[in-house]
């Protein structure tokens, strides 16, 4: 099967005219059998990626190469490539002699992870007042109406390139974990929507103070309602 190449990549024949390898223009040089690696790493990550977002493997499941390897049906190489990638999103954890397994996440974990969004989210309202398009704006709208995930549009539309990078796929796959650990995190309701709507009509009217405003406001009573529940369930266990 013919590999694409992006443009970084130049090919290195033999004297037999056979590609033998491929060259970065830089003078790093990687065979065939390590761009298939590389393709195949893409493959298994995307694959153990869906099945922990989806509660197939779910925390503390222990993630086996080899078996991983036999059911997935690629190279032990690139599924280690895979969880390497997956530890670095905080999904994954690797010990010493202890092998991999599905992050066990804890309520402080969930906590912090407002705080951060607390006040990243907050900026990315802020900077999206004034450089949000129609076409996002629409977006955002038939969110709300449809009940369906926002806060990535208001990210995108920050046009700032380093609080996308904070805020990315990487970030909102962390908040897709931890839901699906702790049901507690499901608090949309009444609330949520309403929030969702001043946060809609501040970034409507441009305003920026506004928007973070309604945006911290909304994940700061987010954190709130899940601490109590973490409260309330402490004190059942110590019953």
């Amino acid at each position: 099967m013919p590999i694409d190449l992006p443009r970084v990549f130049v090919l290195r024949r033999d004297r037999g005219c056979r590609i033998s390898s491929i060259v970065l223009r830089y003078g790093v040089a990687m065979t065939l059998s390590d761009a298939r690696d590389g393709q195949d790493t893409i493959g298994v990550f995307d694959i153990l990626r869906s099945k922990i977002l989806s509660g197939e493997l779910p925390a503390g499941t222990r993630l086996n190469e080899k078996a991983l390897s036999d059911s997935i049906g690629a190279s032990r190489g690139s599924i280690r490539e895979a969880l390497r990638r997956l530890e670095e999103r905080e999904m994954v954890t690797s010990r010493p002699n202890a092998g991999a397994r599905v992050t066990v996440h804890t309520p402080e974990d969930v906590i912090e992870s407002y705080f951060i969004r607390e006040a990243l989210e907050g900026l990315a309202a802020r900077l999206a007042a004034t450089r949000i398009t129609p076409q996002e704006l629409e977006q955002i709208r038939r969110a709300i109406d449809e009940r369906t995930e926002m806060h990535s549009i208001i990210v995108q539309a920050s046009r700032n390139k380093r609080l996308i990078s904070q805020l990315g796929e990487r970030h909102f796959d962390l908040l897709r974990k931890l839901r699906m650990d702790f049901p507690h995190m499901h608090t949309a309701g009444p609330d949520s929507f309403f929030e969702h709507e001043m946060i809609y009509h501040a970034l409507k009217i441009g305003d920026p103070v506004l928007s973070e405003t309604v945006m911290r406001q909304h994940i700061s009573r987010l954190r709130m309602s899940v601490s109590r529940k973490f409260a309330a369930d402490e004190r059942t266990a110590r019953e």
